[in-house]
């Protein structure tokens, strides 16, 4: 399992949280969470769907626990910078202009509250249906539709602020 789909639920545990400690913990434990209780996965039902789920809701319970503890003593979390693919055939100008607009895309999508940002990411960076993410979140299609729905007039707005 975690040579055909790790590389997956990694890249979501990094797009789930900042730091790269706090996604390697969350890759980890999604496979270790897969073993201990034993999860047959079946290749007929989507396996990779499964273990986003196991990840997503392993990031609710460790996002309520930072919740609980937090409120007694806040801590502030800085984000790593991720690599945009870079074009060999563009310009230096043209790749620069490319970064500066998926960095502020980046930035968007990062200050969306997670009820939007989440869907977001499963639909757009791992092309997931809306089947799919419904099962993962555990809500109706048509939540997930309206929720992608209003994550795109959120980020529109956002980033009509850039230019």
């Amino acid at each position: 399992m975690v040579s055909l789909y790790g590389n997956e639920v990694y890249r979501f545990a990094r797009k789930l949280f900042a730091g790269a400690s706090e996604a390697d913990d969350l890759y980890q434990q999604t496979f270790l969470n897969l073993l201990e209780h034993s999860y047959v996965l079946d290749e007929k039902k989507n396996p990779r769907a499964f273990l986003f789920s196991i990840a997503y809701h392993l990031y609710k319970s460790q996002v309520r626990r930072q919740a609980r503890r937090f409120s007694i003593a806040p801590q502030v979390s800085y984000e790593a910078a991720e690599a945009v693919l870079e074009d060999p055939g563009e310009s230096l100008e043209e790749q620069a202009i490319k970064g500066e607009e998926a960095d502020q895309i980046r930035q968007a999508v990062k200050g969306l509250p997670d009820k939007y940002r989440i869907p977001v990411i499963l639909f757009y960076a791992f092309d997931l249906s809306v089947e799919e993410i419904s099962r993962i979140e555990k809500i109706p299609a048509g939540t997930v539709k309206s929720r992608l729905h209003k994550a795109r007039e959120l980020l529109r707005k956002e980033l009509e602020r850039y230019g």
